[in-house]
């Protein structure tokens, strides 16, 4: 039967260990390895859920079709960068949100200076790093109302430019 080595070939294409997979389809890790040596054969959710979480058709599982590539090797390098392009992607989007709601509170003045000072900084972070997508704009409106919220601090009274 192919499915055990299926199974296994498509868990390693996913750069996914046995514990990994387990852990997603709340199952044991003994139950992978018994899975992927054809010793005992998954339920029907099981294998619905391993599609899903692996990207593989039924067929291909099932070996009706070939599993459509190749296993890939990726260093714990090259996860470490993924991982930190996942993070500066979500520092990326934080800071547009936050510029966006700044815009929005530089009227109550404490809350729309902090959140441009936040956007700031996020921009200033992912567009360090180069993984920048909403970064610049971000970085534009956030100093815009950065300073938009400190001319209204003055116009304010609080303080004396």
């Amino acid at each position: 039967m192919e499915l055990g080595k299926n199974i296994a070939t498509a868990r390693k294409q996913k750069n996914m260990s046995q514990e990994e997979l387990a852990n997603h389809l709340d199952v044991s890790r003994q139950s992978i390895s018994l899975w992927e040596t054809d010793q005992t054969t998954p339920t029907l959710d099981k294998l619905e859920a391993m599609c899903s979480l692996l990207d593989v058709s039924m067929d291909m599982l099932m070996g009706r079709v070939a599993m459509t590539q190749p296993v890939a090797q990726i260093t714990i390098e090259e996860r470490r960068e993924k991982q930190q392009r996942e993070i500066l992607m979500k520092f990326d989007k934080a800071s547009f949100i936050l510029a966006c709601i700044s815009t929005v509170l530089w009227i109550v003045v404490p809350f729309g200076l902090l959140l441009s000072a936040l956007s700031i900084i996020f921009s200033a972070v992912v567009i360090r790093r180069k993984e920048k997508k909403f970064a610049p704009y971000s970085l534009a409106i956030s100093i815009i109302f950065f300073i938009a919220s400190i001319v209204r601090i003055a116009e304010m009274g609080v303080i004396h430019l």
